[in-house]
């Protein structure tokens, strides 16, 4: 596959030194019990110098289609899937990000 991992960046409401984003990171995990792409949501600070960090320990993943193999197609359909649920701000991506916020008691943006 020509990509393996996109990432959608949703702005936060701005904290003193806290993550700037909720990243949501659509990978395909071919060592994972169920093989395929996964969605997960993670908060991030993003600094001026294009460097990301991000917060590994809390993160929220949701199987966003079972796939036995890497193809690169179904790949690119559930990447587009995950970013139409966050543009609607609807399904079990949005839900993982709902958690995350709530969690780390984070605010997205306005």
């Amino acid at each position: 596959m020509a990509s393996d991992r996109k990432t959608i960046y949703l702005p936060l409401t701005p904290t003193e030194g806290g993550p700037t984003h909720v990243g949501v990171s659509v990978s395909y995990w071919k060592d994972a019990r169920v093989r395929g792409v996964y969605a997960t949501a993670t908060p991030v600070e993003r600094k001026a110098d294009g460097v990301d960090i991000w917060e590994v320990t809390s993160g929220k993943s949701v199987l966003v289609a079972e796939l036995a193999r890497a193809n690169a197609k179904k790949f690119e359909e559930a990447a587009a899937n995950v970013k139409s649920q966050t543009e609607s701000k609807s399904g079990p991506v949005w839900d993982a990000v709902q958690q995350v916020l709530a969690k780390e008691n984070l605010t997205l943006a306005a």
